[in-house]
């Protein structure tokens, strides 16, 4: 099965197209982080929260990928919105380091293409961690930084209408 990350920073536009694309029938993977953060909102964000709600985070989109590892997909593509890759960024961003029981849960995660977008505009939700746009283009910059590091083939897709955003990753699903 060919597994493929939407990936960028906040306000990227990646729920967006993750949500075209399965309407062209792809199987996906949703973000799962906004999950997680919204049932754990009511408590003190210290650090060891932080690191709980990382390992929840990337345990849970773990468990999601597997899911369809077990029973592949019809058209044997994955399209994920984020990965536990994106944990990195987030600890570094909040904590100034990584612990490793974390890095250990990422590193056997394989992925065919890493989709990196470009950021859209920053928009507040009440979820986000970042207060600004500085803060959401520091993580964006560190995410890539990450992704980079873990070896994977990164395509840049550019800001641009959505359908025209979908047609560009969907030309590029074989290119090498």
């Amino acid at each position: 099965m060919k597994k493929f990350v939407l990936a960028g920073g906040p306000c990227s536009g990646k729920t967006t197209i993750i949500n075209e694309l399965e309407k062209k029938g792809f199987d996906v993977v949703k973000e799962v982080a906004r999950e997680v953060l919204e049932k754990r909102r009511h408590l003190e964000v210290i650090e060891e929260e932080v690191i709980i709600r990382q390992k929840l985070i990337a345990r849970k989109q773990i468990e999601q990928e597997e899911i369809f590892e077990k029973n592949p997909p019809l058209l044997d593509i994955l399209f994920s919105d984020r990965c536990a890759i994106d944990g990195l960024a987030y600890l570094e961003h909040s904590l100034k380091h990584i612990p490793k029981e974390i890095m250990n849960l990422i590193e056997p995660r394989k992925y065919t293409k890493i989709f990196f977008l470009e950021q859209l505009p920053f928009q507040k939700d009440g979820l986000r961690i970042e207060k600004n746009e500085q803060e959401a283009k520091k993580i964006h910059d560190r995410l890539l930084f990450f992704y980079k590091l873990s070896g994977h083939e990164i395509i840049h897709v550019p800001i641009m209408p959505i359908n025209e955003r979908v047609s560009f990753i969907l030309k590029n699903l074989d290119s090498r």
